[in-house]
Protein backbone atom coordinates (compact mmCIF):
# COMPACT_ATOMS: atom_id res chain seq x y z
CA UNK A 1 0.00 0.00 0.00
CA UNK A 2 1.26 3.00 -1.25
CA UNK A 3 2.32 5.69 1.71
CA UNK A 4 -0.29 8.59 2.31
CA UNK A 5 0.05 12.43 1.06
CA UNK A 6 1.73 14.69 3.02
CA UNK A 7 -1.27 17.21 3.28
CA UNK A 8 -3.44 14.97 4.55
CA UNK A 9 -4.23 14.84 8.77
CA UNK A 10 -4.89 11.48 9.38
CA UNK A 11 -4.67 12.16 13.29
CA UNK A 12 -7.03 15.00 12.75
CA UNK A 13 -9.44 13.36 10.54
CA UNK A 14 -9.71 10.92 13.16
CA UNK A 15 -9.71 13.14 15.74
CA UNK A 16 -6.30 11.37 18.46
CA UNK A 17 -3.10 12.59 19.13
CA UNK A 18 0.17 11.41 16.87
CA UNK A 19 0.90 9.60 20.51
CA UNK A 20 -2.53 7.38 20.44
CA UNK A 21 -2.49 3.86 21.21
CA UNK A 22 -3.91 0.99 18.77
CA UNK A 23 -7.48 0.86 21.08
CA UNK A 24 -7.99 4.68 20.90
CA UNK A 25 -7.17 4.86 17.20
CA UNK A 26 -9.66 2.56 17.16
CA UNK A 27 -12.49 3.94 19.17
CA UNK A 28 -11.72 6.89 17.64
CA UNK A 29 -12.19 5.46 13.49
CA UNK A 30 -15.65 3.73 15.21
CA UNK A 31 -16.99 7.03 16.26
CA UNK A 32 -16.12 8.65 12.49
CA UNK A 33 -17.67 5.69 10.66
CA UNK A 34 -20.87 6.41 12.50
CA UNK A 35 -20.81 9.98 11.96
CA UNK A 36 -19.38 10.18 7.76
CA UNK A 37 -20.70 6.43 6.61
CA UNK A 38 -22.91 7.11 3.59
CA UNK A 39 -25.51 4.66 4.53
CA UNK A 40 -26.39 6.07 7.95
CA UNK A 41 -26.58 10.03 6.29
CA UNK A 42 -28.91 9.66 3.42
CA UNK A 43 -29.29 8.20 0.00
CA UNK A 44 -27.47 11.29 -1.93
CA UNK A 45 -24.82 11.81 0.79
CA UNK A 46 -21.18 12.19 -0.23
CA UNK A 47 -19.29 9.15 0.32
CA UNK A 48 -15.65 11.01 0.64
CA UNK A 49 -15.80 11.87 3.82
CA UNK A 50 -16.04 8.42 5.12
CA UNK A 51 -13.55 7.31 2.65
CA UNK A 52 -11.06 9.36 3.69
CA UNK A 53 -11.31 8.27 7.52
CA UNK A 54 -11.22 4.86 6.36
CA UNK A 55 -7.63 6.01 4.83
CA UNK A 56 -7.01 7.68 7.89
CA UNK A 57 -7.08 4.58 9.91
CA UNK A 58 -5.81 1.98 7.28
CA UNK A 59 -2.74 3.64 7.20
CA UNK A 60 -2.56 4.62 11.44
CA UNK A 61 -3.45 1.08 12.05
CA UNK A 62 -0.54 -0.44 10.13
CA UNK A 63 2.77 0.17 12.67
CA UNK A 64 4.94 0.13 10.13
CA UNK A 65 2.40 2.80 7.75
CA UNK A 66 1.95 4.79 10.70
CA UNK A 67 5.61 4.85 11.52
CA UNK A 68 6.12 6.25 7.38
CA UNK A 69 3.18 8.45 7.63
CA UNK A 70 4.79 10.07 11.19
CA UNK A 71 8.13 10.37 9.15
CA UNK A 72 6.93 12.17 6.50
CA UNK A 73 4.19 14.73 7.85
CA UNK A 74 7.50 15.51 10.16
CA UNK A 75 5.62 14.53 13.81
CA UNK A 76 8.80 12.45 13.70
CA UNK A 77 11.62 15.03 13.27
CA UNK A 78 11.30 16.60 16.55
CA UNK A 79 15.21 16.76 17.38
CA UNK A 80 13.91 16.97 21.08
CA UNK A 81 11.69 14.46 21.90
CA UNK A 82 13.97 11.03 21.44
CA UNK A 83 10.96 9.78 23.30
CA UNK A 84 9.08 9.25 20.11
CA UNK A 85 11.90 7.98 17.94
CA UNK A 86 11.53 4.98 21.11
CA UNK A 87 7.84 4.86 21.18
CA UNK A 88 7.59 4.14 17.62
CA UNK A 89 10.33 1.97 17.03
CA UNK A 90 8.60 0.00 20.06
CA UNK A 91 5.10 0.04 18.88
CA UNK A 92 6.44 -1.46 15.34
CA UNK A 93 8.78 -4.25 16.99
CA UNK A 94 6.48 -5.63 19.47
CA UNK A 95 3.27 -5.37 16.90
CA UNK A 96 5.71 -7.27 14.55
CA UNK A 97 6.90 -9.81 17.05
CA UNK A 98 4.35 -10.04 19.68
CA UNK A 99 4.29 -13.83 19.14
CA UNK A 100 7.50 -14.38 20.14
CA UNK A 101 7.32 -12.95 23.46
CA UNK A 102 6.62 -16.66 25.08
CA UNK A 103 9.91 -17.76 22.98
CA UNK A 104 12.05 -15.38 24.19
CA UNK A 105 11.51 -15.76 27.95
CA UNK A 106 11.78 -19.07 28.22
CA UNK A 107 15.35 -19.92 29.12
CA UNK A 108 17.65 -21.95 26.71
CA UNK A 109 17.68 -25.96 28.09
CA UNK A 110 21.32 -26.30 29.76
CA UNK A 111 21.39 -29.80 29.17
CA UNK A 112 20.66 -30.04 25.72
CA UNK A 113 23.25 -27.14 25.10
CA UNK A 114 26.20 -28.91 26.72
CA UNK A 115 25.46 -32.21 24.87
CA UNK A 116 25.12 -30.27 21.71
Amino acid sequence: MPTPPCDEDYYGLLGVAPDATPDEIRSAYRRQVRLTHPDLRGPDADPTPFRRVQRAYEVLADPLERMRYDLITGLAHDADDSHFYRHSFNRLFYSLFSGLQAVLDTPPDTEKSRAG
